[in-house]
């Protein structure tokens, strides 16, 4: 295959799978660690036999997180349970190898702006952006008799 010449542009096939592209376009080609997953294909979904699934090691914070966090939601501990179950499973779907720390490695920081966003915004939601203009003191009456 012919070798790409320093900016000229490259044609890909539109037949080819995220592998071939790569190689196609040689090597990662600044792809973002894109991987055939995120490029539309189906996930691995194996975890590694060392690894204990991201479902077990989320599940008591997440508990303890509703507890701590909503306590006047009474959310129920099945439907707690259920919920970080799915997003340990999604998860481990996405990252089979890394698990919860490559999830957080790739996507850390935009977690962090989002919950720092919602505990800044969301006490405030509601309430007006400014505060209403101070009222003029009334002129002090005089009786002329000084």
């Amino acid at each position: 295959m012919k070798q790409p010449i320093e900016g000229e542009a490259t044609r890909v096939p539109d037949d080819l799978d995220a592998v071939e592209v790569q190689k196609v376009l040689g090597g990662d080609a600044g792809l973002d660690g894109l991987n055939a997953e995120a490029m539309g294909g189906e996930p691995e979904g194996e975890l590694p036999p060392e690894r204990t699934p991201t479902r077990d090691q989320i599940r008591k914070p997440f508990l303890k997180g509703f507890k701590a966090f909503a306590p006047a939601w009474n959310a129920p501990e099945d439907e707690i349970t259920d919920f970080s179950d799915a997003l340990g499973d999604v998860v481990d779907k996405w990252f089979p190898d890394t698990g919860l720390p490559g999830f957080l490695d790739r996507w850390g920081a935009e977690l962090a702006l989002a919950w720092t966003g919602y505990c800044l915004l969301s006490p405030r939601v509601g309430m007006p952006l400014r505060h209403p203009p101070k009222p003029e003191p009334a002129p002090e009456k005089t009786d002329g008799a000084n």
